[in-house]
């Protein structure tokens, strides 16, 4: 009876120190939860959004040099690219995303083929890209990354005299000719946004707000026509 009644006394002993131990911890996680999802809250969800939310800059697009009828000389165009960041790890999920391009590209080549980062289809004609979006959500590693390009008139004396840009801080900027004479004038101001990026680093709907609205650059007319212009320089 001495042992039996022992052994109940060290039974209670531990088994009211694991409930104290319980009632410790208990409050102790009520104390965090109060903590952060109370009186920390809105602290801790401003520093998460400021760690998701992004400010980005955007251009309303370069100006045009035109000759003296208006006729453009040289003028930019958007293009889009497709880009794969990394190809899909699993063999499965290769042959799902090969497939489900074909489908919209047939004469692309399959994705366990390519480097990471690689461009995958230069030039995505308009209509594609809709469809191209819908595959983007299953596949993140998937970017239509958007390329500005800018076209001079096909004669070389004309190109020389336009000159030549190059991107800087995606900003078509002149660095040769009339692109850098009226630099200032066709590159306009850069607008700015923020917006909230997913853990892809794509951006979250209903998150973009604008700052700052772009201002187009200026169009440039010269005082000679392009038949002036090609008869100075000996052309056709």
């Amino acid at each position: 009876m001495a042992v039996k009644k022992e052994f109940n006394t060290i039974f209670k002993k531990r088994a009211t120190l694991l409930m104290a131990g319980a009632v410790i911890w208990t409050l102790i996680a009520a104390n965090y939860l109060l903590y952060f999802s109370y009186l920390n809250r809105t602290k801790y969800i401003n520093a998460g959004y400021k760690l998701a939310m992004r400010q980005g800059y955007y251009s309303a697009g370069r100006g045009r040099i035109l000759d003296k009828n208006g006729i453009p000389l040289a003028w930019s165009e958007r293009f889009f690219d497709l880009f794969l960041l990394k190809p899909p790890a699993r063999p499965r999920f290769k042959k799902m995303l090969d497939n489900k391009l074909h489908h919209i590209f047939q004469d692309i080549k399959p994705c366990a083929s390519v480097l990471p980062f690689s461009v995958i289809y230069y030039n995505i004609p308009p209509n594609k890209i809709p469809r191209l979006e819908q595959i983007i959500h299953e596949f993140p590693d998937l970017k239509i990354i958007p390329r500005t390009e800018r076209v001079v008139v096909d004669h070389p004396e004309i190109k020389k005299l336009i000159g030549k840009v190059e991107m800087r801080d995606g900003l078509l900027c002149g660095t040769s000719g009339i692109e850098l004479q009226f630099n200032q004038a066709l590159s306009g101001q850069m607008g700015s946004y923020t917006v909230m990026l997913d853990r892809h680093k794509n951006f979250i709907n209903g998150t973009w707000h604008l700052v700052k609205k772009a201002n187009p650059g200026d169009d440039i007319t010269l005082q000679s026509s392009c038949a002036e212009l090609k008869l100075k320089s000996g052309g056709k």
